[in-house]
């Protein structure tokens, strides 16, 4: 470490480095059956690109098409390379070169005031382009903030925050790039599309001659070799080095490179197998490796794979990914079934210890030889632990278990003193029982706080109760004959700190012009228990691979024929070997018939492969392997691949035999047969699988429960190779069969039914569509405990523009089956203004409760916030999604006809609507349709829905315009006490009268209900009527001052009880700018409330928003001043003072420095 420490230090300390450029250089791996491609956010140099075959030759232009503006890629390559992988490599320019431009910000384009005949661009302060950081060649951008908040009914809260982004040249000889925060929230980017922006990653990087230095988070991804494979996200320092080629400094004149790094781990490895379930799209719930039901995945660390093929992520892709909750949802393109095999690897945060990692490396390379030296290390610090509290106690018995660290367990209580936020517990005894926890609200007695583990069912005391804390209550259940009745116990799985080391020696060498050795040598360490000296006898490890190919052309100094490949491989891994991520085949230990449960034997791996390739015709293959594993398994396996194109046929066999004997014996035949036939307009083909896998116990004359066979036929129509337009017909059927003595007994049959189709020829009109139909016959299903089901997985994307812009349409459309998971939830608090919501305290009985939590209508007062915790109790259902917006402007059209043309012309509409849907009831019609969403369905079960449309009339006229505008919001959740629902539904009228350059009339007339349902607190019920009437009137004497005066007046009715409530208000406005120096702008409002009811309720604060009945006074000041051209000083004060009650003043003041 003090080695790595002293590089960095040094390379901190060279000037004499060589500038060079940011890297615009993109190397990657796409798949070949997918059609539409997005390759990167910027425009690409178009003699830059090139594409590459799996045959590593140039792809033909006749297969894809690219747009170097937008970055985007379309392919149309053969069939019997859909499942292969190009290399696309390209540079970009540093700009979008289809982003619009503008010479103005166009969000600062208004309406015309009174008088005026054009849009204004109102006139605000402008600052030099480098800010307070003015160096040549450096660009910055970004901004420091300190504030302090103040007020007479919450603490002084500090807030402060940095954002800087800076790049170019620090020196002549040294280039920097930089981004640094200092923001404390931590955003996880939404895991829904397919590239990922790292909004909390900080960093600073300087390159020069051949080295870089980074310095903050960065990525530490999988060297060169074969044991070695991890892909890391850490916060510390990076530094790596490159010499020249056939630099004579170095040993025998190679290049070296070398790479150091150490860091804190901001994550922890792990790898999840899920078995899919029939008809169930998801979410599926990732879990730790002390399988943590509730974990926080980091943003972009996973790999998920489907029955062995990566998957990719994004809405229009294979998956989304819930990174807070750990969950993964599948799209409607890909099915998921009862035979899906689901893999995910994934770093997650976990931060039971202080966690610190150290990686070096370094590869030493020669024209016919190559060299490297790789070393990882990661260790928890047991002495620094973090959310984890060891005392002396369970440091002791975590040292006794050794490396029996699944029976370290504590009792988890703690005797803390009252607190009101919290759920609380008194000690008791009862019925002869001792050290039984009750939940209590009183102060005096209820002192204990408790932290609950799921035992499973039957071997707990405590069971989950719904209750109306702010928080998860459990309760006591009496055993019965000595039995418990529970399912959790107030007990913690104590996490052990661990280390995990490897090192890994390889080296290749060129032996002829076509032929190549490999060799790496592995050792590792691992120590489940550092607080243990027991069991430490198995903690390293070591493997060995060697690997032999030899490449060359089937006749001498031939380049367009044949070429033949083969491969030679030994390898070895002794039982302690226990590599960092994993290094074989997704599916290494179901094409072997291993069990993951097996015990850890020493392994042996030779193999020896041949491939015949050609450009044209295709390839052919064939392998041996073995895998022996001490004295439990002894497994052969051989295979042939082959891909053939004759003509206008293409053939595509894989085919392999395993054989296997230990403690049991296994047949294991699978085939994947392909035939494609090329017709003038289409293709047409076939496809057959088959797996059959006999497993014996060991000298059994009958079939093990295990074994499994099925037979699928795929028969499909798709278009021609030179097509624009996308379409793929298929049938599929599987025949599943379970064993019945020594033969296989047809237990189930699958039929699938697909259309894929995608319109591209005129884009004016794009659409795209896929549908799969399955149906599922279980034949047994008193043997399998399964049942028959149908599902259906659809999706449609249909984009349309008419008439030039007189009508835009784009619509989205999914159905498919998953499940929804019931919410819990509760509130933290935060400093005031940090948050969403406030605490009513509606019982006056000093406890904080669920239903005692409002939206704040004061942002500067809001103190908590709202947390879901997921749950393990799901609901199946059926999903139904569909987005829609549509824009009607006849101008567009008929701006210069007269008549009746031009006052249509005048009129415009913009809907927008957004459904999404889960109801019960499978497969029925009247899922499908989204629009059938009634908060009161029985059946629906989760609902979120939007509907928004605007009609305007003169939207731009300089003098007058009418607008209307109809809401409609409808929300209903699945929660574990009930269902819960909200909908608010409005009509609005807003006219607008210029009456002059000076004065203009504003007016505003809305009707509407706002409706909130709660099955668990009733008192949360209400269903309110209510119309608002609000003219203004706009005084603008000059450019630069602005006034509103407004009065309104409300009515409220609320239909499910007796409250009334009837509001006036005035309200004046008045805002002065001046340019280049600042703004001030305030706003005094008198409301007066007529509401001869309780004011401590939910429905009464709904209807008052905060205020009371009687007279009511608001105010705020917003001041901002230009004290340079860089620096901004701030100033807000809002008060209000309601009838009865000492007025509310929140003040903040705010200092901006502008890079």
């Amino acid at each position: 470490m003090r080695t790595i420490l002293a590089i960095i230090s040094f390379f901190v300390l060279v000037s004499g480095l060589r500038a060079l450029p940011p890297d615009n250089l993109r190397e990657f791996e796409i798949l070949a059956g997918q059609t539409l491609h997005q390759l990167d956010s910027l425009s690409i140099m178009p003699e830059s690109f090139s594409i590459r075959g799996p045959d590593g030759l140039p792809l033909d232009e006749a297969f894809y098409q690219i747009d170097y503006v937008s970055a985007r890629l379309q392919l149309r390559v053969p069939e019997f390379w859909k499942e292969d992988m190009l290399q696309v490599r390209f540079r970009v320019w540093p700009l979008q070169l289809a982003a619009p431009v503008f010479a103005r910000d166009t969000s600062l384009i208004r309406l015309p005031g009174p008088g005026e005949d054009r849009l204004v661009v109102p006139v605000e302060p402008a600052f030099p382009e480098h800010g307070l950081l003015r160096f040549e060649g450096l660009q910055s951008s970004g901004s420091i903030t300190r504030g302090l908040t103040l007020g007479n009914r919450q603490d002084p809260v500090l807030s402060s925050a940095m954002n800087l982004q800076l790049s170019g040249r620090l020196t002549d000889d040294i280039d920097i790039v930089a981004v640094i925060s200092d923001q404390n929230i931590p955003f996880q980017p939404d895991g829904t599309t397919q590239q990922l922006q790292d909004f909390d990653k900080v960093f600073i990087r300087l390159d020069g001659f051949g080295a870089s230095l980074t310095a903050g988070d960065f990525e530490l991804e999988k060297p060169p070799g074969y044991f070695l494979n991890l892909a890391r996200k850490a916060r510390g320092a990076k530094i790596s080095f490159a010499t020249e080629e056939n630099d004579t400094t170095i040993l025998g004149g190679g290049r070296l490179t070398t790479t150091a790094a150490g860091a804190i781990s901001r994550g922890k490895y792990a790898r999840n197998q899920i078995q899919g379930q029939e008809g169930n799209q998801g979410p599926y719930r990732l879990t730790g490796n002390e399988n943590e039901s509730f974990i926080l995945v980091l943003a972009g660390t996973e790999r998920v794979f489907l029955d062995g093929r990566p998957l990719q992520r994004g809405m229009d892709r294979d998956y989304i990914i819930d990174y807070n909750t750990a969950e993964i949802t599948f799209m409607a393109s890909v099915m998921i079934t009862r035979e899906s095999r689901i893999v995910a690897e994934f770093e997650y945060a976990e931060r039971n210890y202080a966690r610190s990692m150290v990686f070096t490396g370094a590869e030493l390379e020669y024209e016919k030889a190559s060299f490297r030296l790789n070393f990882f290390s990661e260790q928890d610090h047991r002495n620094q632990s973090l959310f984890q509290e060891v005392t002396e106690e369970r440091r002791a018995l975590m040292a006794a278990v050794g490396d029996s660290i699944h029976r370290a367990f504590d009792w988890n209580y703690d005797s803390t003193g009252f607190f009101n936020d919290r759920v609380m517990y008194r000690l008791t005894d009862t019925l002869g029982f001792d050290t039984v926890f009750v939940y209590s609200t009183d102060p005096e007695k209820a002192v204990y706080q408790l932290g609950f583990s799921f035992v499973g069912e039957g071997n707990g005391n405590y069971r989950q109760v719904s209750t109306s804390a702010n928080g998860r209550v459990y309760e006591w259940m009496q055993p019965l004959n000595g039995v418990p009745q529970g399912t959790h116990e107030p007990i913690i799985q104590l996490i052990t700190p661990k280390n995990h080391q490897m090192l890994t020696l390889g080296g290749d060498v060129k032996i002829t012009p076509h032929s190549k050795a490999s060799f790496e040598y592995a050792l590792s360490n691992r120590d489940i228990n550092l607080f243990s000296d027991l069991h430490k006898d198995n903690n390293v490890g070591h493997a060995l691979r060697l690997e032999l190919n030899d490449k060359r052309p089937a006749r001498a100094g031939q380049t367009e024929g044949w070429t033949l490949a083969n491969t030679l491989t030994w390898e070895m891994a002794d039982q302690n070997f226990r590599p960092l991520e994993r290094y074989r085949d997704v599916e290494f230990e179901r094409d072997w018939n291993i069990e993951p449960g097996w015990s850890a034997e020493q392994e042996y791996l030779p193999g020896y492969s041949f491939r015949a390739e050609h450009r044209k015709m295709g390839m052919a293959g064939y392998s041996f392997r073995a895998y022996l594993r001490g004295e439990q398994y002894r497994g052969f396996l051989n295979s042939i691949d082959s891909r053939l194109r004759l003509g206008r046929n293409h053939l595509e066999y894989y085919g392999s035999l395993l054989n296997s004997s230990g403690f049991r014996d296994t047949d294991f035949y699978r085939h994947r047969t392909r035939y494609v036939r090329d017709l003038q307009i289409l293709r047409a083909g076939v496809e057959h699988q088959t797996e059959n896998n006999r497993i014996y116990a060991q000298s059994a004359d009958t079939l093990s429960g295990v074994s499994r066979q099925f037979s699928q036929w795929e028969f499909f129509i798709a278009q021609a190779d030179t097509a624009v337009n996308q379409y793929r017909l298929f049938y599929r059927v599987r025949d599943d069969g379970l064993p019945v003595g020594d033969n296989f007994e047809n237990a189930a049959q699958a039929r699938d039914y697909g259309i894929q189709y995608q319109y591209l020829r005129n884009p004016n009109q794009r659409i795209g569509a896929q549908l799969t139909y399955r149906e599922l016959e279980v034949m047994r299903q008193r043997t399998t405990g399964e049942q028959s089901d149908k599902s259906l997985n659809a999706r449609v994307d249909y984009f349309s523009r008419w008439g030039n812009g007189l009508v835009t349409s784009n619509i989205f459309y999914e159905t498919s089956s998953g499940r929804e998971r019931k919410l819990e939830y509760m509130y933290v608090e935060v400093p005031a203004g940090q948050g969403v919501y406030v605490w009513n305290d509606y019982n006056e009985n000093g406890i904080m409760e669920l239903d005692e939590f409002e939206i704040s209508p004061y942002p500067e007062e809001a103190n908590f916030i709202r947390v879901f915790i997921p749950t393990d109790e799901f609901v199946p259902v059926y999903s139904t999604a569909i987005s829609h917006s549509l824009n009607l402007d006849p101008a567009a059209l008929w701006r210069e006809e007269e008549g009746v043309l031009k006052l249509l012309s005048r009129f415009s509409n913009r809907l927008n609507y957004r459904i999404d849907n889960k109801k019960q009831g499978g497969l029925q019609p009247e899922n499908f349709n989204p629009f059938l969403s009634d908060v009161d369905d029985s059946l629906l079960i989760s609902l979120s829905a939007m509907v928004r449309n605007s009609m305007f009339f003169n939207r731009t006229h300089p003098v007058y315009s009418i607008e209307w505008t109809f809401q409609d919001n409808r929300n209903k959740n699945l929660l574990s006490n009930g269902f819960e629902s909200r909908v608010i539904r409005s009509n609005a009228l807003r006219p607008r009268w210029n009456i002059s350059r000076r004065v203009s009339l504003h007016g505003q007339g809305e009707l509407g209900e706002k409706r909130n349902e709660s099955e668990f607190f009733l008192q949360r019920n209400y269903r309110i009527r209510y119309y608002l009437l609000e003219p203004s009137v706009i005084l603008q004497p000059a450019g630069n001052i602005r006034f509103n005066f407004s009065y309104g007046y409300q009515e409220q009715e609320n239909r499910d009880g007796e409250e009334l409530a009837a509001t006036h208000k005035l309200a004046v406005e008045n805002r002065l700018s001046f340019p280049a120096r600042g703004t001030v702008q305030w706003r005094y409002q008198l409301s007066f409330i007529d509401f001869p009811h309780d004011p401590n309720t939910p429905v009464a604060f709904e209807m008052l928003q905060g205020l009371r009945q009687g007279t009511n006074h608001i105010w705020n000041i917003n001041w901002q001043h230009n004290l340079s051209a860089y620096l901004q000083l701030s100033f807000r004060y809002n008060g209000r003072k309601p009838p009865d009650v000492p007025a509310i003043h929140t003040g903040t003041v705010q200092l901006r420095a502008m890079f």
